[in-house]
């Protein structure tokens, strides 16, 4: 900067204009930027606006800096593509925070970034009532007065509103009814208040349902899929691992290539499968197909009623029947083999002790190698 004589004046060098011009329009960004900031802040503490407007903050180095808005209420798309969209008088008190190709057609909703995120209205909006529980002022649970063990609650109204996209690629929520996706490529809630966690290809479509990790499915209200292609299929049911099926009501698969087709039943291990109700299958190959049933151990098999097996390759497949230790056998009912390579196979029949071996109604057979007579009481070795 060069100063003249006997003048307070300053000549500028042509860079040193072309800089100070510079400084000045960006100064003038700011001010258009300080502007906006104003009347979103406005906008956010008082929402009873006469005349809602829409408020977008973009960045003016990006060379996509326009959006699409089809509505006059009070949405905000903050940054990100021209190709984002909030849909007419659906999509209002709804935000875009950056990404592209997001669309949002619900109200009260919001998508945080990501690309080709959708939030619409399902094929079947939900609309409805869902119970609540209620709570006195200090925040303690009320309860029935003519029952104090039952929780007090109210009926409130509900529809499809309220939806989170985190971010992510090519997520969708077609209910709009309390969604969330926590984010992943390609996952789609359409259940009411369910939500995908993360990942990629998950589904939720019951109502309440929960799903993360690789090509899971919730497909019935309150189901939870979690782990790689695992399915909840039925209410109430949970599937964890990989490969695992809860297909009965209240169940429970969990492990690998697992599942559990009958009410309230549960599998654990690996390959392990429960077909009737109330039955539990624990350990690798583990199966139970009667009613109320167990299977523990590996390789066992519980096919009677109430029948239990407890072992490795033991097997009770008579009414009411238990073989437990190793390689037994319970085939008759209300039979019980007990002990290393032990059978009982008539009804009523106990067999204990290693290589036991009882055949026939009523009969008994204990001590070591075996013995056996039918409706006989025999014991000792080799008798």
């Amino acid at each position: 900067m060069l100063f003249s004589a006997g003048t307070a004046m300053a000549t500028l060098t042509d860079d040193e204009q072309a800089e100070l011009n510079a400084l000045k329009a960006k100064v003038q960004e700011l001010e258009q930027v300080k502007e906006q900031l104003e009347k979103l802040v406005k906008l956010a503490s008082n929402l009873e606006l006469s005349d809602p407007t829409m408020i977008a903050i973009v960045n003016p180095h990006s060379q996509f800096h326009a959006y699409t808005y089809d509505g006059d209420q009070d949405s905000t798309i903050l940054g990100g593509e021209k190709t984002h969209k909030i849909t007419q008088i659906d999509g209002r008190s709804s935000a875009i925070v950056g990404g592209m190709n997001n669309s949002i057609s619900r109200k009260y909703s919001f998508i945080g970034g990501g690309n080709k995120n959708l939030i619409r209205d399902g094929d079947e909006p939900y609309i409805g009532t869902t119970d609540i529980f209620e709570y006195d002022d200090m925040g303690n649970l009320l309860f029935d007065e003519y029952d104090p063990l039952r929780p007090r609650y109210q009926s409130i109204y509900t529809q499809n509103v309220g939806s989170t996209i985190v971010g992510g690629y090519n997520n969708i929520i077609k209910t709009g009814g309390g969604g969330f996706i926590g984010g992943g490529a390609g996952n789609v809630v359409t259940g009411a208040y369910s939500a995908v966690l993360g990942g990629v290809g998950n589904r939720t479509s019951g109502s309440y349902a929960v799903a993360m990790g690789e090509s899971t499915f919730a497909d019935s209200s309150a189901a939870t899929a979690m782990g790689i292609r695992t399915r909840a299929a039925a209410h109430a049911s949970t599937a964890i691992g990989k490969q695992t099926l809860a297909g009965g009501l209240y169940t429970l698969a969990a492990g690998f290539d697992t599942s559990a087709w009958g009410e309230a039943s549960m599998t654990t291990g690996l390959h392990a499968r429960t077909l009737g109700d109330y039955s539990m299958a624990m350990g690798n190959w583990a199966t139970t197909f009667g009613h109320n049933s167990m299977a523990i151990g590996e390789a066992s098999a519980s096919v009677g009623r109430a029948s239990i097996a407890r072992g490795m390759e033991s097997l009770a497949y008579g009414t009411a029947s238990t073989a437990s230790g190793v390689e037994t056998i319970a085939g008759g009912d209300v039979s019980t083999a007990l002990g290393h390579s032990t059978e009982a196979l008539g009804d009523t029949s106990t067999a204990f002790g290693a290589h036991s071996l009882a055949i026939g109604s009523g009969s008994i057979a204990g001590g070591g190698d075996w013995c056996s007579y039918t409706y006989a009481c025999t014991t000792g070795d080799n008798a």
